[in-house]
């Protein structure tokens, strides 16, 4: 039996219990926030730029933050302005940033390119990751991330598969 009862009254489902706590919290705080008069899980309003090439992607990631705090970081080419939401004709990676001891690695997941198609640059403190598909019209990505940490630009390796590209650069330890 894969699902047992713990004194607290708790269920671990197979040692993921701490999983399903995390975002039993995740969905608490959200409920919190959208009580206070924040709504952060629906979004209306027309949207410009559309025609029959472009297609608007849209999301987000939730991730917890230090000290328990959740981070909402958004992907996709549907931006915000004064005017309303609009299309743009690049999309915004999704990137998680994991700084450790010796390096920084940053994942991307830029699906429909191949891998001769992505640039990575490094200036100074600023990764720029940029591609454009040739064999799926349109499919443009572009993202410039910051880094918190001073970072060894000769270090950097960058690999890419599957759809997730993978940079690592070795931290320049202070």
């Amino acid at each position: 039996m894969i699902d047992k009862k713990k004194a607290d009254g708790n269920i671990d489902i197979g040692g993921l219990g701490g999983i399903f706590s995390g975002l039993a919290k995740l969905i608490e705080v959200a409920g919190n926030l959208e009580k206070n008069g924040e709504k952060i899980f629906s979004k209306t309003g027309d949207l410009k730029g559309l025609d029959e090439k472009l297609k608007g992607v849209y999301g987000f990631s939730v991730k917890m933050g230090g000290h328990g705090s959740p981070i909402v970081e958004k992907f996709g080419n549907i931006k915000e302005t004064d005017d309303g939401p609009i299309i743009e004709d690049v999309r915004e990676p999704l990137v998680d940033v994991f700084v450790e001891d010796a390096q920084v690695m940053i994942l991307a997941e830029l699906p429909g390119v191949e891998e001769k198609e992505i640039v990575v640059e490094l200036k100074e403190d600023v990764l720029i990751v940029s591609a454009t598909a040739k064999s799926v019209p349109g499919r443009k990505y572009a993202k410039e991330i910051l880094l918190e940490v001073p970072v060894l630009a000769e270090t950097i390796e960058q690999h890419y598969r599957n759809g997730i590209l993978e940079i690592k650069i070795g931290r320049q330890l202070v």
